[in-house]
């Protein structure tokens, strides 16, 4: 019988990690894919200069302009991409038969959005956790409702 690999995915809005189980009673071992990293920046540095300035239509009384959004989140949305495009390439190269996700709720619902169909229907497990920063024997202890490590 041929072993079915899990990926599991750890991340949040700008660090991930990617590790993988090969059956139960194995634990989890990285990937290649670990300390993944998105712009940790805060929005006042990423958008470094202030807001526009607009005149009002019938005077010349100026405003400020409000961004049309938050570029930490946009920042975060973008990680959130790489990641998804990573899991699509990798499982297109057949590298993993299911997927478990962890992440913080706002991530997993942006990661579980951002993913393909078909690799969104790999998915065998989520925990709604930051585990970004926990060790490999604390991932796998939290693990232990999702999939037999």
């Amino acid at each position: 019988m041929k072993k079915k690999i899990t990926w599991i995915v750890v991340a949040d809005g700008a660090h991930a990690s990617i590790f993988q189980n090969d059956g139960p009673g194995k634990g989890i071992t990285p990937t290649r894919y670990t300390q993944l990293t998105g712009d940790t920046r805060r929005s006042s540095e990423i958008a470094s200069d202030g807001p526009g300035k607009t005149h009002s239509r019938g005077g010349h009384v100026q405003s400020a302009m409000e961004p049309s959004s938050d570029p930490h989140e946009q920042a975060a949305q973008d990680f959130i991409a790489h990641i998804a495009d990573l899991l699509s390439n990798a499982h297109k190269a057949q590298e993993f038969e299911r997927l478990i996700l962890v992440a913080p709720p706002q991530a997993l619902g942006d990661l579980r959005a951002a993913l393909p169909a078909d690799v969104g229907d790999l998915v065998s497990g989520e925990l709604h956790k930051d585990l970004t920063h926990a060790t490999i024997p604390d991932i796998t202890e939290h693990l232990g409702d999702v999939l037999a490590v």
